[in-house]
């Protein structure tokens, strides 16, 4: 049976008019009430979005290696997402609360409206309360009245007194007589614009309620379509966490961080490589320590020529070739040269390529006395044969020289020389 406000709001005391007034009042604070509970609502999402913001943040902040690497990105991934879900509860509800707030502004300029529109039924409300009021006083004192005078009359009082209790007895009736009339005539005004302000007040009620429950319902829709996505969120990190087998970690680990499959192989002694010190130019043996090693040859011509500085300190082991190749016993004037009583046919040559090169070709005045000095008092091995070219190498360790020459032969005498003389025959 459906509820009618017609029914149900007359009562003694006629304060139902009053009753649906603060009941419409109450609507007003109900709707400043519910706009303040949907943003402490919004409050509580938009709170938890930053916190799962945060803590997907600290998710892509933990430790990045090792095997459980992808499932701290499935981690960050999912909170990501649920953070943006929050985010996006969070924007719907501010949009929910500005359509409270709005509907508040109107129902409270409806209410201004009500108001104006329901003051002839409060001023029919006030008089027939007063006029109750006054009937009811009217009553008491008209039965007031009568009895006192059937008292009188039963006392046997004087004819006096019992008119002037007649008389204030018809005075008491009149009145009431006159409060029941206005009453008709006010409780029958009263009915018709209460019935009217009944029904105003029920429609004011029913659309109150409805866009109330319309907020509700939007509310609990986007409460429900959130919960959704987020469930949705949870079953695809469950989805995702099942998919990362230990198989599958185990190899992304080994993609990620493996250094090849290649073993170390097996190591054998090698002898040392020698190779960078290069062929020896003779057959002396390796300088001693502390021995500058000779310069590069000089080239002239088919001839080469190795000069040794006066410092450098000769061999011990080191013995003259030419004690080897020529005899002990030489003449004193070389018969091809003229140079030196020690000079011989090759020493002869070499005075003169070394007389050529160093005086630029002119003849010393005087001749050259070159000792042969031997290094060493054991005899060196015998030479290696010629090479199959027919390439002679002879080499000469000589001291400084002890003859006057001229100033362009110089370099030849201040210098301690291994002269390497290649000539092809």
């Amino acid at each position: 049976m459906p509820v009618d406000f017609r029914d149900s709001f007359w009562g003694e005391g006629n304060n139902g008019f009053d009753v649906l007034y603060r009941n419409m009042k109450y609507g007003y604070i109900v709707t400043k009430d519910l706009a303040e509970f949907f943003k402490e609502r919004s409050v509580i999402e938009e709170t938890n979005s930053k916190l799962l913001s945060k803590l997907a943040k600290h998710a892509s902040n933990c430790c990045s290696q090792g095997s459980f690497a992808p499932l701290w990105m499935i981690l960050k991934s999912s909170t990501e997402k649920l953070a943006t879900l929050h985010m996006q509860m969070v924007q719907r509800f501010q949009e929910l609360i500005k359509d409270v707030i709005k509907y508040s502004e109107d129902q409270h300029k409806r209410h201004k409206l009500c108001k104006e529109e329901e003051s002839a039924t409060c001023d029919v409300v006030q008089n027939i309360q007063q006029t109750s009021i006054s009937l009811q006083k009217a009553k008491e004192a008209f039965n007031a009245r009568s009895i006192e005078y059937e008292k009188l009359k039963r006392d046997n009082a004087s004819m006096k007194d019992l008119e002037k209790a007649e008389l204030k007895c018809k005075k008491a009736c009149e009145d009431y007589k006159s409060y029941v009339e206005k009453y008709s005539l006010v409780r029958e005004d009263f009915e018709k614009k209460m019935t009217v302000s009944c029904e105003h007040f029920q429609d004011i009620e029913e659309a109150h309620i409805k866009q109330i429950k319309i907020f509700l319902s939007n509310y609990a829709h986007v409460l429900e379509n959130g919960h959704a996505l987020i469930g949705q969120v949870h079953v695809e990190f469950v989805q995702q966490c099942n998919e990362m087998d230990v198989n599958k970690l185990l190899t992304h680990m080994v993609n990620e961080r493996g250094t090849g499959p290649d073993r170390p192989g097996a190591v054998v002694f090698e002898e040392a490589d020698l190779s960078p010190l290069g062929t020896p130019t003779s057959p002396s043996e390796p300088p001693l320590e502390g021995e500058e090693r000779a310069p590069p040859p000089k080239r002239e011509g088919k001839h080469t020529f190795r000069l040794r500085s006066a410092h450098s300190k000769p061999s011990r082991r080191t013995a003259s070739l030419l004690d080897l190749f020529f005899p002990s016993s030489l003449p004193a004037v070389c018969p091809l040269s003229g140079y030196g009583p020690n000079c011989v046919a090759p020493s002869a040559e070499l005075c003169r390529i070394a007389e050529t090169t160093f005086s630029g070709g002119k003849s010393p005045e005087a001749p050259c006395n070159i000792d042969i000095v031997a290094t060493d008092d054991v005899a060196p091995p015998p030479p290696p044969p010629p090479p199959p070219n027919n390439l002679i190498r002879t080499n000469f360790r000589a001291s400084k020289c002890n003859c006057s020459h001229p100033p362009s032969f110089s370099p030849l005498c201040d210098l301690v020389t291994v002269v390497e003389v290649t000539m092809l025959e």
